[in-house]
């Protein structure tokens, strides 16, 4: 049901997405120490050229419509809308994981955000920055 909402919302919408290309895509669900589920978050991998480890290029708290869905080209695909920007997220590596541990801000450590390549096109608050 939730997935044929969010096409039909994609159907509303005229301006082309704006495209990007992740390494790998995560959906990653958090848990408190009591085991109970407090968020998810899609989170989206890049590779560091000098190390060839995985970076983290941006995150997004996930809604009915951020989950990622593998479609006919053999990738997986992130799509949303967020004020009136549309984005399409593609990788051809998709994980998911559960725990405690936030790998975001584990890579933030190593990683600052300063340094992370982000999504294409305008900002604004469609990537949240904590």
């Amino acid at each position: 049901m939730s997935l044929l909402l969010a096409i039909l919302l994609d159907l509303g919408s005229t301006a082309a997405p704006y495209k990007d290309y992740a390494a790998a895509i995560e959906l990653n669900h958090q848990y408190d120490r009591q085991g109970r589920h407090i968020f998810d978050q899609v989170i989206f991998w890049d590779r560091n050229p000098a190390t060839g480890r995985f970076v983290v290029k941006a995150w997004i708290m996930c809604e009915f419509e951020r989950y990622p869905l593998k479609c006919p080209d053999d990738l997986y695909h992130v799509r949303w809308t967020a004020e009136g920007v549309r984005r399409d997220v593609c990788s051809p590596l998709y994980r998911e994981s559960w725990g405690q541990l936030d790998p975001e801000r584990e890579d933030k450590k190593t990683w600052p955000e300063e340094r992370r390549s982000g999504l294409a096109g305008p900002r604004k608050s469609a990537e949240p920055t904590e």
